[in-house]
């Protein structure tokens, strides 16, 4: 987890996710999104089981394989990370 002094929090590799959502309640943040850069199960593989604890919050990814993708994103696609 990289943890910026302002508001901007970013997990990478996020797999398991219990350890991610100790992380989350440690550092008292709360996760915006979800941002999968492909749908390999090490990137991808824990997102359904990490969704259906943590509450719905919007995946985006580049492939219709992502798990529990809710936002496909295309080459020069531009979302916003709350």
């Amino acid at each position: 987890m990289i943890v910026f002094p302002t508001y901007l929090h970013l997990i990478l590799h996020y797999r398991p996710g219990l350890q991610v959502m100790s992380a989350l309640a440690e550092e008292k943040v709360k996760l915006s999104c979800v941002i999968t850069t492909h749908h390999h199960w090490d990137h991808a593989g824990g997102n359904e089981k990490f969704i259906a604890l943590h509450g719905k919050v919007p995946v985006y990814g580049g492939d219709d394989r992502v798990g529990a993708l809710t936002d496909k994103v295309v080459h020069d696609s531009r979302f916003k990370v709350l």
